[in-house]
């Protein structure tokens, strides 16, 4: 898991744009399907088909979720996540070795903005979006942690569009319930990052109204008693708030 400061955010936006785009371009076919004949619309809807992107995400109806928290870009409101079982992590794993497969193979394609690669990272093999190219470093975000970093052309090849469509783009963007207020207050970061940091958790949705507008209670089960995070942030972040009134008094 990372944490990235107010500067880092600015890739999220691209990360979250990213996530969307195949969802906005299959509204747009069906849209299409008022003004057009049949097979015109079939057309396009085959094109949509044919784009590099996998088709979105989909979220479990359960009420409650397993979730792996990958990265927090400095407050509660932009913490991205990825869903943990056989249908989200598994998957992934096995969507791992594939890339591995395709990184040994030679691609003469050159590595520029806006492409989708397979990264080398320690061992690890990763999809990555390229959305900078600054002579031997290149930013990327990694579509399936939500995380981002710089790594140099020998980490990357490019990622055949047919391979990267064989399964959704697996972190997405939520934010923690009942924190709005004092969501990017260090503090909150800190604990977040605590309490979740190298394991998984239970998050129960309270809302869903999109990618960019899923709000989480997350919560510890591995005791007796399962532990509700977002109140345990709250609850360290007032604490905090009366010792500063404290010293100040």
């Amino acid at each position: 898991m990372y944490l990235f400061d107010s500067v880092t955010y600015n890739v999220s936006n691209i990360i979250i744009i990213s996530y969307r785009y195949a969802l906005f371009h299959l509204r747009f076919v069906i849209s299409l399907k008022m003004n057009m004949e049949e097979t015109e619309c079939a057309k396009n809807v085959e094109e949509y088909m044919n784009t590099r992107d996998p088709e979105p995400l989909t979220l479990p109806n359960d009420a409650r979720w397993d979730i792996y928290v990958t990265a927090i870009y400095g407050s509660t409101d932009i913490v991205f996540v990825r869903l943990v079982g056989e249908s989200y992590s598994d998957q992934l794993r096995t969507f791992e070795t594939a890339l591995e497969v395709e990184f040994r193979k030679e691609k003469k394609e050159e590595i520029a903005e806006d492409i989708i690669c397979v990264a080398h990272v320690e061992g690890l093999f990763h999809r990555v979006k390229v959305i900078a190219v600054e002579d031997d470093k290149i930013k990327c975000i990694f579509l399936d942690h939500g995380d981002a970093a710089i790594l140099n052309r020998e980490q990357l090849r490019p990622l055949d569009s047919e391979i990267n469509r064989k399964l959704p783009y697996q972190a997405f963007n939520v934010s923690l319930h009942g924190l709005g207020e004092v969501a990017d207050n260090p503090t909150g970061v800190s604990v977040l990052s605590n309490w979740t940091h190298g394991r998984s958790c239970v998050a129960e949705p309270i809302f869903r109204y999109g990618e960019n507008s899923i709000q989480l209670v997350l919560y510890d089960t591995s005791g007796e008693v399962d532990i509700n995070i977002n109140e345990e942030i709250m609850q360290q972040i007032c604490n905090n708030m009366r010792k500063t009134r404290s010293c100040r008094a």
